[in-house]
Order: C-alpha cells, then structure tokens, then sequence
C-alpha cells in the first residue's frame, strides 16, 4: 500500500489533495473583511505562528500542506496569523535555523511577534480494499445479495499550542477522522452466482492487499484523505471557540427578536454561530491571591444570521431575550 502511494509523486498527490480540499470549502460563502476592517480587529486578537508540522508515522506522503491550510482556516479570524512564507527567514536573521520546540518557544514566540505557538502533527494511511458483502431472503425464498470493494482512510491531527510569555503548554489534544469509499458494486438475485463472485472476489481482494497495486486509485485517494484530515481538523473547533473566545457588544437593538453586534467575519464569525449574551457583577478580590474578578451571568443567547462585514454581524434570539438586553451589553463566543 505505501509502497504503490509513493509511485505518485508527493507533489501530485499534495496538489490533489488540496484541489479536493478547495472544492469542499466551496459552499462555504462568507464576507471577506477589507483590509481597514482586517487592520482593526488585529489590536483585539492574539497573535499564533504554525511553527512546527510533523508527519511522522503517516504511511501517506504529501499531506502536510493540506493540514497547514486546514489548520489556518480553523484560526483565521480567531488569531492573526504570522505568514509562514516570512517565518523562516525572519528567524534565520536572528540566528534560529534549527527546529522550533517548546524549549526555545518564548524566543522565537518574541522574534515573530506572536502570542502563542502553534505545532501540529499528522498521520493518514488507508487500508484495504476489504471485500464487503450483504445477503437476504425476502417474501420467502427470493434471494438478494451485493457485493463491493471498500476502502477506508483514518488520519489522526494533533495541534499543541504554547503560550510565548509563559513558555507553558495551554492546549493540547489529537482528533481522528475516518472517510470509507465503496466501489465495483454487483447485485444477485441467485445464491449460486453470489457464492462464485464471492470466492472470486476475496481472492482478487487478498492479491491486492499482499501486492499493494491500488496506484490507480490515487483519485480516490485523494477524496477520502482530504476527507478524513478535515473531520479531524473540525472536532478542534468547539476547543478552540471554548479556549479562545471572541468578544464584542451589541451595537444596536434592530427589532423585537434582531441585534447588531460588532464581531464580523475579521473575527472568524460565520452564519449560524451561537453567541452567548453576559451580565457582569461587581469585581470581587480575592484576599489571598489579591487578584480581582468580575462575575459573569450569562443572560441568553443569541444565533447569528447575518455576517455583514468583517466587523458587524446580526443575530436573533427569542423576544424575552431580546427585550432585557441593552445597547452596551457583552456578547462572546463561548
């Protein structure tokens, strides 16, 4: 299997499956914020570098570059992002030209102007084909049987992120993803026939395992890689908007159930977001640590149903809730 996926060359394979990648996140529309509206949410974000990607134990080759674009979309709005094209030669004017690890975080953090470090990891290999089959009676003695090759790619991306000022380990965590294709499907109506295909079939299928010539089945490769790295990229996004929340306040009340909030798409809000409305107390401190809180109440929550720019969204909720909030009022993401 790896032996057959490294006949393709690792640029073609990468190109694939970043073609596959973009096609999927084409029924994604959303407002690009201007590049005023990007330069004025940056002082309200933290900064992030990806500074490491290891593909180490991945039987598939070329898969880094898909992971990269993932995880940069998955911080894009969330963080401002530091061009990796410049990192390397920014740290080499400094003098860094060996890997970035946690060790030597806080400097490089500093030099690249960043918050917190990014270091991810991927892992994809396929196994198969599996011969799959299903048979029945219904009405009697009416027989039905199918028979199919099926493939199945499991990826597995891990992200650690450290903050620069502390040099501490503030996430850390790994996701899977699985992504299955069937083909060469055949249906029987005769047991007889089914048996013989059967036997055929799980021979040919074992022939193909132990010589691993599945090159040409790169497209589908392709297909269910990109498929699987992006599940596994998706299950960080409820961590990351419970980590690294988004903060803004509600500009105007539009009608009865409609507010305007100034948090956009330059802050990573998409439709359908969830926003959570808080109220706040009075500061409380602590007598021993002498550090000063202020309590949060959260007063309801809002969906958002328009993204309007890279600054503004609108969002709905119930008429109660509507109707005890004010213009003023905190509203965040998590």
């Amino acid at each position: 299997m790896k032996a057959a996926l490294k006949n393709a060359s690792v640029a073609t394979v990468a190109v694939m499956l970043i073609g596959s990648f973009m096609a999927g996140c084409a029924s994604m529309p959303i407002v690009e914020p201007t590049a005023q509206e990007a330069a004025a949410a940056r002082q309200y974000k933290k900064t992030v570098a990806i500074v490491g990607l290891s593909e180490s134990g991945s039987s598939i080759e070329g898969v880094g570059q898909l992971v990269l674009g993932r995880i940069e979309h998955l911080l894009v709005g969330r963080f401002n992002l530091v061009e990796r094209g410049n990192m390397n030669a920014i740290l080499a004017e400094k003098g860094i030209t060996g890997p970035v690890d946690v060790t030597n975080a806080p400097e490089v953090g500093k030099i690249l102007g960043a918050d917190y470090l990014v270091f991810a990891g991927v892992s994809a290999s396929i196994a198969g084909p599996r011969l799959g089959s299903s048979r029945s009676r219904k009405g009697g003695d009416k027989f039905f049987g199918y028979l199919w090759d099926e493939y199945c790619c499991e990826s597995e991306v891990s992200l650690k992120i450290v903050e620069v000022a502390s040099g501490a380990i503030i996430y850390s965590d790994a996701k899977k993803g699985l992504s299955t294709s069937q083909s060469n499907q055949e249906n029987f109506k005769e047991e007889g026939l089914f048996e013989k295909a059967y036997r055929r079939r799980s021979t040919a299928t074992q022939i193909l395992r132990i010589a691993g010539a599945l090159g040409k089945l790169s497209n589908e490769y392709s297909m269910m890689v990109s498929q699987s790295i992006e599940q596994a990229v998706n299950g960080f996004t409820y961590d990351m908007k419970n980590k690294f929340a988004q903060s803004g306040e509600i500009l105007q009340i539009l009608s009865e159930q409609d507010v305007m909030i100034n948090i956009g798409s330059a802050f990573g809000i998409r439709n359908g977001d969830t926003l959570i409305v808080w109220a706040e107390g009075a500061p409380i401190q602590d007598p021993r640590t002498n550090l000063v809180t202020v309590p949060k109440t959260q007063r309801g929550t809002l969906k958002v149903i328009q993204v309007n720019s890279g600054l503004t969204c609108i969002a709905r909720g119930s008429k109660n809730t509507i109707s005890q909030l004010r213009v003023g009022d905190k509203v965040s993401t998590h």
